[in-house]
């Protein structure tokens, strides 16, 4: 039996990955650093944004101490508030996947992502989903982001507090990149990967779907009962 379902949220619940892409350009024009479409999508995405800046900086050969890592991310957390105002959106089929999880009998849904909390609140609410999660796991939630599976480990026990022993083999991660479902399969989840940022080819998991609008609740079920259930590590 399904137990649970963990998304993602950039690239599997909001239309988001351009808008972060565009935050990041903007915390490091000062910089004269640029970074291209090719470049984010294939080396950065899935990181948070400490790491992303991490990442793109030593790439080029640049020097940043913690300070200033912190107030890149600063600058393109306000980028990212200005720019999501007024042009995210969700991804086509998601309400409804999520309202018919929801629906009884409910299967306990939660997010794991590599935004800020308030990024993922903000958008939650813009988009009416903000009742459906019982829980919220973001970048400032843990320590280490993916691909170490603490977000998913953090978002299970957060589920099994309210709904007793989750088995993590009978629990579903949605993502989006090759960073998160490695984080997912570590956390010893079944996964199931939508190809908004990555070609099905790049994207190693339990199954492959081109959206989300075609998913329902017995596809969960179907990966579940093909996984076997096994104790999950």
């Amino acid at each position: 039996m399904l137990e649970a379902v963990v998304f993602d949220f950039d690239g599997v619940i909001a239309d988001s990955e351009p808008l972060h892409l565009a935050a990041f350009r903007r915390a490091l024009e000062p910089r004269a650093i640029a970074v291209s479409d090719a470049d984010y999508y294939d080396r950065y995405v899935g990181f948070d944004d400490r790491d992303g800046f991490r990442a793109i900086l030593a790439d080029r050969s640049v020097a940043a101490d913690d300070a200033t890592i912190e107030a890149l991310c600063r600058a393109k957390a306000r980028a990212f508030a200005e720019l999501a105002a007024a042009e995210s959106e969700p991804f086509a089929g998601v309400r409804e996947l999520v309202v018919g999880l929801a629906a009884a009998p409910p299967v306990p849904l939660a997010i794991a992502s590599g935004a800020l909390h308030v990024e993922v609140d903000t958008l939650l609410v813009r988009f009416g989903l903000d009742g459906f999660f019982e829980a919220v796991i973001a970048a400032d939630d843990v320590a280490a982001s993916k691909p170490d599976p603490e977000s998913y480990r953090a978002a299970l026990a957060a589920l099994a507090r309210r709904h007793g022993p989750l088995d993590p083999a009978r629990c579903v991660a949605i993502e989006d990149t090759p960073t998160g479902l490695a984080a997912a399969r570590a956390a010893g989840m079944r996964t199931l990967a939508v190809e908004t940022t990555h070609a099905a080819s790049a994207l190693e998991a339990d199954s492959v779907v081109a959206t989300l609008a075609a998913v329902d609740r017995a596809q969960f079920e179907d990966l579940v009962a093909a996984g076997g259930g096994e104790e999950g590590g």
